[in-house]
């Protein structure tokens, strides 16, 4: 904002010089409070008591947009607060209504704005804007998915223990919400592990998950999995792009862990669950390896399975971002994008590490995965940087 308000003096100075000059210009910075009125307006919008869902979901990526934009500057008036601090109260209840699923809407307009809701949920988290441990809760309760029994599921067990019910509904309106919930939580968990959320106020989460820890450890490890597997399934690599060895490269996923049958995915279901797949798979490798370190757990070895699986994917994931172009194949069909490739290297090398200092991982050979790291990921990054 500081800046702003000298570029736009020095511009004024220059414009006084001149005759009949132009307007001198605006910036966004000094309209900010109208901006993020107009974005959370929009997120409530109604007619006649009805909902508008699209503009709703239009509104709700607007305020996630302000929100990484503005979100780390500080308040010029207060050291070390963010401008935005004082607009907390009008984001937070407009987020809580993105992230409030109708339970009489039979389309998928509700299932946009609920995905949006959890990223821009996200986003305030990520820039401190939730300070307090009672307010935290009340805008992370509504995304804890729901658990079934909270047992670990063994890998290689019949599908349908995982796979979703829809209960007389399409399978997107069942599936839709429960990824986007495991995706958010997967990232929320993350950003409390790196200390971007602290851990006073982020504890009734972990509270609340950690009586079903093994059962949300399997579900993140299913959503992860059956991203990767739709990826692979259309040729593509694990960062959306054309794959090399194309036909090599192709993976059948007529089914997967959460559904029974591919066909039965709309472009939405396919979509959230390849953008979760990195945070899913790293919450999974967090989990299991904290199953498996817990002394009086009886799952030591069955989380060691799952794990040495999912660090197969993890390794993919890092070889595939290090190569990806950034451009998305024009072949690529739509569900595919919206992966980051320094979301997928910072997720996979998190899981990564975690699965390292699982102590009852002991044949683990971190030596080696280090290299691979160092010589498949690091020294190629470092020597484009130098080009």
């Amino acid at each position: 904002l500081g800046k702003a308000k000298d570029v736009c003096v020095q511009r004024c100075k220059e414009l006084s010089r001149m005759e009949n000059g132009p307007a001198p210009p605006s910036f966004l910075a000094f309209h900010l409070s109208e901006v993020l009125a107009a974005a959370c307006g929009a997120i409530v919008a109604t007619i006649d008591q009805h909902e508008i869902r699209q503009l709703q979901e239009v509104g709700t990526r607007f305020l996630h947009a302000l929100v990484q934009c503005f979100g780390g500057v500080e308040d010029p008036d207060e050291a070390g607060v963010s401008i935005l601090e004082q607009y907390s109260s009008q984001i937070l209840s407009a987020a809580k209504h993105a992230i409030t699923l109708p339970t009489t809407d039979d389309n998928s307009a509700p299932m946009c704005l609920f995905i949006a809701g959890c990223t821009t949920l996200e986003s305030i988290l990520a820039n401190g804007l939730v300070s307090d441990s009672i307010t935290f809760k009340r805008m992370v309760r509504p995304l804890i998915p729901s658990f079934k029994d909270g047992k670990l599921i063994k890998f290689g067990t019949s599908s349908q223990s995982l796979q979703v019910d829809p209960a007389g509904k399409n399978l997107g309106e069942a599936l839709i919400p429960k990824v986007a919930r495991i995706g958010a939580i997967s990232r929320i968990f993350i950003l409390i592990q790196n200390g971007i959320i602290l851990p006073d106020i982020g504890s009734f989460l972990l509270t609340a998950t950690s009586s079903k820890k093994c059962e949300l450890a399997c579900q993140c490890a299913a959503v992860a999995l059956d991203g990767v597997r739709l990826l692979k399934g259309e040729g593509l690599d694990l960062t959306g792009g054309s794959a090399s060895g194309s036909d090599e490269t192709l993976v059948d996923c007529e089914a997967g862990l959460l559904f029974g049958n591919v066909k039965d995915l709309d472009d939405i279901s396919k979509n959230i669950l390849v953008k979760s797949w990195p945070a899913c798979l790293c919450n999974a490798l967090v989990l299991f390896g904290q199953i498996a370190q817990d002394e009086q757990s009886a799952h030591s070895d069955d989380c060691k399975v799952w794990i040495e699986k999912l660090l197969v994917v993890a390794m993919e994931g890092l070889i595939d971002a290090r190569e990806s172009s950034s451009e998305p194949s024009e072949s690529s069909p739509s569900w595919s994008e919206g992966l980051r490739v320094d979301e997928i290297i910072m997720f996979c090398l998190h899981g990564i590490r975690a699965s390292a200092a699982s102590t009852s991982f002991d044949d683990f050979d971190v030596s080696s995965t280090i290299s691979l790291v160092v010589e498949g990921v690091l020294q190629p990054s470092i020597g484009k940087a130098l080009l």
